[in-house]
């Protein structure tokens, strides 16, 4: 099964320096009112983001006008192009949840963006902010936030340093809708994994979206309460395609946990790097 090209053309912003990390030029290049306009630190998960001095706050403009704060993790070794990671939260979450997995990402070799989605986190503005929002409010915003994956993959493909055509994608919970259904029609993707998926989330059939991967390499994370309903997604998947493509694993994530325990994010750099990185020496 095929998956269709992004056809829509995306409009980007140049990147904002946001923490110590990032290069003296740049810094010395922003206005007095850039620098003011800059979002503080502190997110609303509670993560302060100078904590991660190796990542660059950056702005990305969607192709419907939205700006959207970010932290880039730019590649460590420029010796070679590098495979990138977009990491997206859950509803209601920000950035911060998953910061801590792509720091690991980071060091593992990939350039990470991690996204503040559409009202939420510093991407939140006072006419469009998810928690100010209705359900029917929140069910649109969400299904608009594709857009954002769009905008980051079109970023990440401008970087002179990162692999174009190595993209992968990270989505936490109601966010793993959000990233397959990116991944179904963006050709760069190479990996998708998924931590704690649902088969239906805010209007987005995610186990359909798994069928149009066309045999896309998959990690999908699930507590074990939920193992049967990801079992079942996965057996859909692989009856459909008539190949195994999706690998499961079972943590023991906690309901009240917002952000990934370590042992989900060994995981998931473990098996996204081997997905991301070529064999050498194989035939």
């Amino acid at each position: 099964m095929h998956r269709a090209l992004i056809l829509a053309a995306v409009v980007l912003a140049a990147p904002i320096v946001e923490n110590g990390s990032a290069q003296r030029s740049s810094r010395a290049s922003r206005t007095a009112a850039h620098r003011a306009e800059a979002p503080v630190a502190k997110l609303g998960s509670g993560v302060d983001l100078s904590e991660y001095e190796d990542a660059e706050g950056v702005e990305i403009k969607t192709r419907d006008g939205v700006t959207l704060h970010a932290s880039y993790f730019s590649p460590r070794k420029k010796t070679n192009l590098a495979p990138a990671a977009i990491l997206v939260h859950d509803t209601g979450g920000d950035r911060g949840h998953l910061m801590d997995l792509g720091q690991r990402l980071w060091k593992a070799g990939f350039a990470v963006l991690a996204l503040d989605l559409r009202g939420h986190g510093h991407s939140a503005t006072k006419d469009l902010a998810w928690k100010r929002l209705d359900a029917d409010g929140q069910k649109r915003l969400w299904a608009l936030a594709v857009r954002d994956l769009e905008a980051a993959s079109a970023w990440l493909r401008d970087q002179k340093d990162v692999h174009a055509t190595n993209l992968n994608v990270v989505g936490h919970r109601a966010g793993c809708a959000l990233a397959t259904r990116h991944a179904s029609r963006d050709e760069n993707v190479r990996s998708v994994a998924l931590l704690e998926p649902r088969p239906k989330e805010l209007g987005i059939d995610v186990a359909g979206d798994l069928l149009d991967l066309g045999g896309l390499p998959t990690y999908i994370v699930s507590s074990k309460d939920k193992r049967q309903v990801a079992e079942g997604m996965i057996d859909e998947a692989h009856q459909a395609t008539g190949s195994p493509y999706i690998d499961l694993m079972i943590c023991s994530s906690k309901k009240e946990e917002h952000a990934p325990d370590k042992k989900t994010q060994s995981g998931v750099v473990k098996w996204m790097k081997d997905k991301a990185f070529p064999k050498r020496g194989r035939k």
